[in-house]
Formats: C-alpha cells, structure tokens, sequence
C-alpha cells in the first residue's frame, strides 16, 4: 500500500494539498491562512525559478534558488510561530530550517551525495504537511470544544 502511494504521489499529494487548502480556508484561521500562503508562496516562488533558471543557479554545489526560497520560507514561517497562539508552526519553522541547512551543508561538504541532498532537502516539506494537518486538526477539535479562541499572541 505504502509502495503504491508512494508511486503516486505526483498525484495524490497535490490532491491532498487541494483538500488541505479548501479545509484552511473553510475553517482555518488566520495563523492557519498564513501558514497556507507561505506554502502557497513556496510552491509558486519554486516553479517561476524552475521557468527561469532551468538548470539552476549553482554555487560551491549549492542550489542558490532553492537555498533563496527556503530560507524566505524559513524566516516566514518562523515570523507566524513567534506570534501565532499555536504550538505547530513551531515545528514548521524548524523543519524549514532543516531544509535551509541541507544546502549550507552541500555547499561546506560538496562530496554529499546528489540524491542524498535532494531528500535533505525535500523530506522536511512532506513533514511539514503532516504536521500542518496534524495542528489544523487540533485547531479545529479545539474551536469545536470550546469555541473560538484567539489567533496571535498578545506581547
């Protein structure tokens, strides 16, 4: 089973993408709408590079484009933590990180296998799509419990 979905998930991730996107703007409150537009942001920000830059920008082996986009994602994400009233987008920050670090360590250690750098570098994303369904389902076991609650933080 695992095999066949894995096999397929040029389709079925998108798909499921799709879903979890009409959910977040269905029920989803603003840290969940954020965290929906930088993923949004990313995957749009990756295919205009892709249309640009066809074999990439390179530097020391390291992917500028997508090292750029990551780390833009990163920082974003990390914003929505620090003043989001969620637990979540912490772990989303920090497996963006995970990927920010993936081409700094490609570009110290160029020996790194290709393949290698590339599951680095993409592993964190289905992570953080686990983990985003995973808070967004909290968010909405804990809105129906006790109804609405605030969003952000308040220093």
């Amino acid at each position: 089973m695992l095999a066949t979905i894995w096999n397929n998930r040029g389709v079925l991730w998108p798909a499921f993408l799709a879903v979890l996107a009409l959910i977040v703007l269905w029920r989803g409150a603003a840290p969940e709408r954020s965290v929906l537009g930088v993923f949004i942001s990313m995957i749009a920000l990756d295919r205009l590079y892709h249309l640009i830059a066809h074999s990439g920008a390179h530097f020391q082996n390291m992917d500028l484009g997508h090292l750029t986009i990551d780390l833009l994602g990163a920082v974003a994400l990390l914003v929505v933590a620090l003043f989001a009233n969620r637990q979540y987008p912490l772990w989303l920050s920090a497996l963006q990180f995970v990927a920010v670090i993936s081409h700094i360590i490609r570009a110290i250690s160029p020996e790194v296998d290709k393949g290698a750098y590339s599951i680095f570098m993409v592993a964190p994303s289905y992570l953080q799509i686990l983990v985003f369904t995973f808070g967004l389902s909290i968010h909405l076991q804990h809105q129906r419990k006790r109804g609405p609650y605030r969003s952000w933080r308040h220093y």
